[in-house]
């Protein structure tokens, strides 16, 4: 096993213990404070608690009850799975969501619905965003900080695989759409995004990535409207994009090993 993948699974342990840790816990999340392209990141936690769910139904202690996800979650206008217009954004959804609008859309859409994802903080906002995420057999780590925006990264890693979505697909529309969709794409962090306030959205950044072919990690990339990577493109092989993109790690991200600003 990597260095790389050794981190993340023991920062994962560390800030999330078990599930049912988890749905217990008044302070769940990623407490690390990742160092990328010579700034400090702090991803969000999840500090308001969250429900573990299982084609779309709460699970507690590991047993499947008869609440769906969408009450557990406050029900209509609630605190995540909630479309807006009353009806359940988290139907056959599995996976943990964080009480912080994750799972959420303000006008309708079936966010995250039918999607498998280990964990959502802060992520999956908007009308469809992560809609079909992570199944048919598809995986999906954890998501960040991550699919901002109408259709923000549905059907990505539809029967492939992400490990990891952080701080990306932001500020636009279809950014990530299908990304990874039979293929596997490892860790995507701070990409595929447009500019925060910016009055010009980025639509369709990352769009198809790694779509039926294992695709490196993408790194502080593909962001800003003049900068966006396959836009439109049917399909968008990892050789295709920026050099930066798939940099050697210790170049694309400063030394993942020196994750927590404080060591």
């Amino acid at each position: 096993m990597s260095l790389f993948n050794t981190i993340i699974i023991a920062i994962a342990l560390v800030a999330f213990g078990s599930a049912t840790d988890a749905i217990d816990s008044a302070d769940v999340g990623l407490n690390a404070n990742l160092i990328l392209a010579d700034s400090v990141i702090t991803p969000s936690v999840c500090n308001k608690g969250c429900v573990d769910c299982r084609n779309g139904f709460e699970v507690i202690d590991g047993e499947t009850t008869t609440r769906t996800c969408h009450d557990a979650c406050g029900g209509s206008g609630g605190s995540c799975c909630s479309d807006g217009k009353g009806l359940d954004a988290c139907d056959h959804f599995s996976g943990l969501v964080c009480k912080d609008g994750s799972c959420n859309a303000s006008n309708g859409g079936k966010v995250c619905k039918d999607a498998s994802i280990e964990r959502v903080i802060n992520s999956c906002i908007g009308v469809e965003a992560c809609m079909n995420a992570g199944s048919n057999g598809g995986s999906v780590g954890d998501v960040v900080d991550s699919c901002h925006g109408r259709h923000a990264c549905a059907g990505a890693a539809y029967g492939g695989s992400i490990d990891t979505i952080e701080n990306s697909c932001n500020y636009g529309n279809f950014n990530c759409y299908r990304l990874a969709r039979k293929g596997s794409i490892g860790h995507i962090l701070s990409s595929c995004s447009g500019t925060a306030g910016s009055a010009v959205l980025v639509n369709y950044a990352c769009y198809r990535v790694g779509n039926g072919e294992p695709t490196g990690d993408i790194l502080s990339c593909c962001n800003g409207e003049n900068e966006v990577c396959c836009q439109s493109s049917y399909i968008c092989s990892i050789t295709t994009l920026p050099k930066a993109c798939a940099s050697d790690l210790t170049v694309g991200i400063r030394g993942f090993a020196r994750r927590f600003a404080d060591e």
